[in-house]
């Protein structure tokens, strides 16, 4: 396929039909690990817009790619969880814009939280996963009340 975009992955399958990218392993990649020459401080897939809106659109499928792209032991490099985390807030930020219906629940993604919260030696990285873990049952409580 010749429509790679940096970020992005591919833009549509086979068939010309556009991919939900924001669950693929290599995409959720792309997000979270810096290209050749830059560093994880100087990476910030998510101020671009197109790559910030399928974040945004992502919600518990972050979480899921993100378990199956990652051994929790990577995971816990400092950088990539402070990225790892980032992209998590992101993906629950505005959970009306999550398009399937089954990505606004956070099980997968707060079972991987509970997981390097309990691996996680450092206690300041252990706080931002708890805190991170409280914006995501939060942010899912009050999608849950705007349904009712």
């Amino acid at each position: 396929m010749k429509n790679k975009v940096p970020g992005l992955g591919y833009l549509t399958d086979k068939w010309g039909r556009i991919r939900n990218s924001y669950n693929d392993v290599d995409v959720v990649k792309s997000w979270i690990e810096p290209p050749a020459g830059l560093s994880m401080s100087e990476w910030v897939p998510e101020g671009a817009s197109i790559v910030e809106k399928n974040i945004k659109r992502s919600g518990g499928s972050i979480g899921e790619a993100i378990a199956r792209a990652y051994s929790i032991e990577e995971l816990l490099v400092p950088d990539r969880l402070n990225r790892v985390l980032t992209l998590i807030r992101l993906s629950f930020k505005h959970p009306g814009y999550i398009i399937h219906l089954e990505d606004r629940n956070p099980r997968i993604t707060l079972l991987l939280l509970f997981a390097l919260k309990e691996n996680c030696k450092d206690m300041k990285l252990k706080e931002k996963i708890r805190d991170t873990e409280k914006y995501i049952n939060s942010q899912a409580a009050n999608l849950n009340k705007n349904r009712e």
